[in-house]
């Protein structure tokens, strides 16, 4: 709760960094991400994902790897992984 007040929010069109879009399928994989310097994650709706414009102004997209037969991941459950990964990397 108390993190709000230690992360930066800004507009969609400020924010500094190299963005990387997640994607259902077809990303690099998430592990294999360059986390040095900003990166600005963006997820998609559950549903229909990143708008095409958006993706289309993504630096690269990503994918987390999904076993077992599972279609996709909650937005906030990839977001989890995500910046988790970005945290260990």
């Amino acid at each position: 709760m108390g993190s709000i007040f230690r992360t930066p929010v800004v507009g969609f069109d400020e924010a500094e960094g190299r963005r990387v879009g997640l994607v259902p399928d077809g990303g690099r994989p998430l592990a294999e991400i360059d986390f040095d310097g900003p990166v600005v994650l963006l997820l998609g709706a559950e549903r229909e994902g990143l708008p095409a414009d958006v993706l289309a102004g993504c630096a690269e997209s990503a994918t987390i790897p999904i076993g077992g037969g599972a279609e996709s991941l909650n937005v906030a459950t990839a977001g989890a992984i995500a910046l988790y990964e970005a945290r260990r990397a």
